[in-house]
């Protein structure tokens, strides 16, 4: 389990394991979002019981192949909702790219390697690197205009 304070917000990522640890991290909470990023296949493993009522709970499943533009918004989105996110990964390597990929586009600046050399299971998240590494470098370009300049 991995707890990532930002803020505004917490979010705590980890395997459908860990479930209970992760839902015990919110407890009393009563607005809490929670992200199951797991493939089908690893879904299928090992099935989660239910959150609280009151709790958000959205499948969205994110890997490599399969990731676009709207995942990484609702995983951004999803973090600032309730300021309260649950990642449910099969490897926390994905959950953790994606939180300093968020990071990272607030930043305007790349992935640190430094950060992520660390990760357990970085290699085989390599496809789904890639395709954030071209997604920060296709939102790093944009230059908002200035107020300057307009009369």
């Amino acid at each position: 389990m991995k707890v990532y304070e930002q803020p505004g917000y917490t979010t705590v990522c980890g395997t459908p394991s860990e479930w209970k640890q992760l839902k015990k991290h919110f407890d009393g909470e009563a607005k809490v979002s929670v992200l199951d990023i797991r493939t089908a296949t690893e879904e299928e493993q090992e099935k989660l019981d239910k959150a609280p009522d009151t709790w958000l709970y959205r499948r969205l499943p994110i890997g490599g192949k399969t990731i676009s533009e709207q995942d990484v918004d609702v995983f951004r989105r999803e973090q600032r909702r309730h300021g309260k996110l649950i990642v449910v990964t099969q490897n926390l390597a994905r959950s953790a790219l994606l939180v300093h990929t968020d990071l990272a586009r607030i930043e305007r600046k790349p992935l640190d390697d430094s950060e992520l050399d660390a990760l357990d299971g970085l290699q085989d998240e390599k496809a789904l690197r890639e395709w954030l590494d071209a997604y920060l470098e296709r939102h790093q370009t944009v230059t908002l205009p200035t107020l300057e300049g307009l009369g």
